[in-house]
């Protein structure tokens, strides 16, 4: 999967991660990448040594803010959770 596709998928705030992990894997080991459950959702071919990374980046995208990168909380808007620092959350409510 390329590269500017994946961090199309998903704010900003997880260009780091997303960078991380190409830096890392060959585009043609990430089969599938995807946001579920406020978070980086990854299918990859992998190697045994690559699969703490692999979950170092699932983990790591559960506390950052899909906006701007920073520490998250859980955040209801409109009955839709997402996973927003209160800056960012404060500036989409106020627009």
């Amino acid at each position: 999967m390329d590269k500017e596709y994946a961090k199309s998928l998903f704010g900003k705030g997880y260009s780091k991660l997303i960078d991380k992990l190409y830096n890392r894997l060959k585009p043609e080991q990430i089969t599938w990448i995807k946001p579920k459950y406020w978070r980086i959702d990854l299918y990859i071919n992998w190697t045994e040594e690559e699969q703490d990374f692999w979950f170092d980046i699932e983990r790591e995208s559960e506390n950052t803010c899909e906006v701007c990168g920073k520490k998250w909380e859980l955040k209801n808007e409109s009955g839709w959770i997402t996973a927003l620092c209160n800056k960012c959350f404060n500036k989409r409510k106020n627009v």
